[in-house]
């Protein structure tokens, strides 16, 4: 009996716009370690396919300069050659042209705390390192930039995210609490050592108590989710983001509210959502981009931009432009 194919999963989208013209970053994922990034021309609403890598993009550790013609991105290749690279090391900040990763600056890091960064303005960048971990490869300085490190607020996305947030019209409404839940394998066994059991008397009762049965499942629980709002055009709609942390994984909703009747319309299959430079409703979802328009009733038709299912890894050189300053 044949067994029927299993329909692949739909890629990830986030996307990245800039402050001060209709340009946009697109970051792909899929399959499993690989990215794309695409140039999306909002006033024209093409999609140009960029490069693609094979490691960890962070997306949420990215910004666009203001005019749209530079991605700072950190990223994260391991394998064996990386893990023993202490020029570059597995994991560095970059500045490059979208939608190529071609490093123009670089700056290594040799972990994956804390990393990327924010463009301040064109010339000035806000680099997520600490100046211990900021100095640039000697082939790819920072031209005609000036850079500015952390001084100590560590965290991994939400240092660069949250900062990137507010500066771009989010408005933090109320703060996210929860708490880390241990598993009960892990509370069983600091229970025993507490108890001052010797490594072999914590075995034996761990096999006595068949302990390998309890969950070893751990993670954050939400008690209030972080919720964000930004103003729309005219300040006639409201966009509405939450975000839960649930076990290790960030899930954020986003639903728009209409300032007249207060009612809110939920976007349940946005993955990421924004105003755009026309003053449009942009989001992404099962591997598609879509733009939504208001309609009556509350309801909001969204209208269908690109496809990018079936883009698939290919090599792409950079080309001369995206090489250069």
């Amino acid at each position: 009996m044949s067994k029927t194919p299993r329909e692949r999963p739909p890629c990830r989208l986030y996307f990245l716009l800039a402050r001060e013209a209709p340009l946009g970053v697109l970051f792909r994922r899929g399959p499993t370690q690989w990215t794309q990034l695409v140039r999306w021309n909002l006033a024209e609403d093409t999609f140009e396919p960029g490069q693609w890598f094979k490691g960890r993009l962070y997306e949420k550790r990215a910004d666009l300069s203001p005019d749209g013609t530079k991605l700072l991105y950190f990223a994260r290749k391991m394998n064996a050659r990386t893990l023993q690279d202490r020029e570059y090391t597995y994991a560095w900040t970059a500045l490059s042209r979208p939608p190529y990763l071609t490093a123009l600056a670089l700056w290594p890091k040799g972990d994956c705390w804390n990393g990327g960064g924010l463009f301040e303005t064109e010339t000035r960048v806000w680099l997520n390192h600490f100046q211990t971990q900021a100095r640039a490869h000697e082939r790819h300085p920072p031209r005609g930039l000036e850079v500015r490190c952390n001084e100590g607020e560590r965290g991994e996305d939400d240092t660069v995210l949250a900062r990137r947030l507010s500066r771009d019209g989010w408005r933090l409404e109320r703060e996210w609490k929860g708490r880390f839940v241990q598993s009960d394998f892990a509370l069983a066994y600091e229970e025993m050592r507490a108890r001052g059991l010797s490594s072999d008397e914590m075995l034996a009762e761990s096999l006595e108590k068949q302990l390998y049965t309890l969950s070893t499942r751990a993670g954050y629980v939400t008690e209030q989710p972080e919720v964000r709002e930004k103003a729309g055009p005219a300040a006639r709609f409201t966009l509405v983001m939450t975000k839960e942390l649930r076990e290790f994984r960030t899930h954020y909703g986003f639903s728009v509210r209409e300032a007249s009747t207060g009612e809110s319309t939920p976007l349940p299959s946005a993955e990421w959502a924004d105003w755009d430079a026309r003053g449009r409703l942009v989001y992404v979802g099962g591997g598609k981009v879509f733009a939504a328009e208001p309609g009556a009733g509350g309801a909001w038709t969204p209208r269908e931009l690109a496809d990018l299912n079936g883009n698939t890894p290919e090599h792409r050189v950079a080309p001369a432009w995206a090489r250069t300053w």
